[in-house]
C-alpha cells in the first residue's frame, strides 16, 4: 500500500495479496462453469497456437472448439470466460474514459490455468 504514497496516493482498502485469493478466484471459476459463463477448454499448447494464428487471420477472436461443447475428457484443461455473442462491453477507464469494445471481438479468456491457478482476470 505504501507504494503509491509518495504521489499521495492512498489505498481506500487493505492490500491484497492475489495469491493470497487463489481458492476465491477457483470458487468464482467453479460458479461460473455451473451456470455455462465459462467452459473447460482441452486444447494443448500447440492447438491453441494454431487457432490463435487462424483466428488472428481471419480477424477473429480466439474461441475454443469446446466452448459449445458438453462431452467430458479426462485431459487436462483450462476454464476460459463465454464471452457474449453480440453486442458490446463498456469499460469506465480512469485514463481514457468510456471505452466500448464489440463483444465480437472479445477472445474466451483464460481465467484458470490447467494447474488450476487463476488468471486474476476475475
Amino acid at each position: 500500500h505504501d507504494g503509491l504514497s509518495w504521489l499521495g496516493l492512498e489505498g481506500d482498502a487493505p492490500a491484497v495479496s492475489q495469491s493470497a485469493q487463489a481458492t476465491r478466484h477457483a470458487e468464482i471459476a467453479a460458479a461460473l462453469l455451473e451456470n455455462g459463463a465459462a467452459y473447460r477448454c482441452y486444447l494443448d499448447a500447440d492447438e491453441v497456437s494454431a487457432l490463435r494464428e487462424q483466428a488472428h487471420a481471419e480477424g477473429k477472436p480466439v474461441r475454443s472448439p469446446w466452448r459449445d461443447r458438453t462431452d467430458a475428457s479426462d485431459l487436462p484443461f483450462v476454464v476460459r470466460m463465454r464471452m457474449p455473442d453480440s453486442g458490446e462491453t463498456t469499460i469506465d477507464d480512469a485514463v481514457q474514459g468510456s471505452v466500448s469494445v464489440q463483444n465480437t471481438q472479445l477472445d474466451d479468456m483464460v481465467i484458470l490455468r490447467a494447474d488450476g491457478s487463476p488468471t486474476y482476470m476475475l
